[in-house]
């Protein structure tokens, strides 16, 4: 009930919690509440007309129980399967650390997650499923996860972060049952025992081209260009791809400054 209230706050304020959020669009704005007016339709305003206050507890109070089970769930499993990594050290950077408490589960691009169940899970727990991400970038839409896990799979892949995934819900629940069964029977050692499943770092060569064909224009990609450096490819409408790299970019900024060198040497 509180994210049917939050959510309008959020958007009229701009602002959720401490993060600071875009502006809607116009298009947006609008689809934005028509949503909002058809969900409080479906969920309170017709159940009642329907039941009257009986669709409290027939309709309304089942409907909100196992929404809040499934969202508690996918967080608790998250955060509390074996491999989470506990007791980090107070000193730890802080994005290290978010990738060391959290555990993903059903990603893309993992070779025991079949692409249908990672796109499935990806909308039904909006992003949840990527929770490293989430915890890396919480301003960001859940869309964009996919995208940015890669670039994150990468880094940690290059400062030896584990980061870790299990390839269904099914494997991190399980997890996360084992984990409780042996601090149950006072098996503490168990949170220091840990059985990480780690995704390595992108195989950016076999990947891309499989990316690029599920994502829609304007996605941004990983992809390599050659002499082991790795630019950020920008999907375009037809398929044309717009690539920059650090080199390219410094080699345009001293080709203007000679250029305005030359002017003013001319002047």
């Amino acid at each position: 009930m509180s994210y049917t209230i939050n959510d309008v706050l959020s958007v009229l304020q701009a602002r959720y919690a401490h993060t600071r959020m875009h502006r809607l669009r116009a298009v947006d704005q609008a689809l934005f509440w028509a949503g909002k007016a058809l969900h409080v339709s479906l969920f309170y305003v017709v159940p009642f007309y329907l039941h009257g206050i009986a669709a409290l507890w027939t309709v309304i109070l089942p409907v909100q129980m196992c929404g809040s089970a499934f969202l508690a769930t996918s967080f608790i499993v998250s955060h509390n399967s074996e491999g989470v990594e506990y007791n980090v050290p107070l000193d730890v950077d802080w994005g290290e650390m978010q990738v060391r408490t959290a555990v993903n589960w059903s990603v893309m691009h993992d070779p025991q997650t079949p692409w249908v169940w990672a796109q499935f899970w990806l909308l039904a727990s909006g992003g949840l499923n990527y929770q490293i991400e989430h915890h890396l970038f919480p301003g960001i839409c859940h869309v964009h996860y996919p995208a940015i896990s890669r670039i994150v799979r990468q880094v940690c892949a290059e400062r030896g972060v584990p980061y870790n995934a299990y390839p269904s819900y099914a494997s991190i629940v399980g997890s996360h049952l084992r984990l409780l069964h042996k601090l149950g029977q006072g098996q503490d050692e168990a949170l220091e025992e840990r059985a990480p499943r780690i995704l390595g770092a992108p195989r950016v060569e076999e990947e891309t081209a499989v990316w690029e064909s599920r994502q829609v224009p304007g996605e941004m990609v990983l992809k390599s260009v050659g002499g082991g450096r790795t630019a950020v490819a920008v999907l375009g409408g037809e398929g044309d791809k717009h690539e920059e790299t650090k080199e390219e970019e410094e080699e345009e900024g001293m080709t203007a400054r000679r250029r305005r060198g030359s002017r003013s040497g001319t002047s």
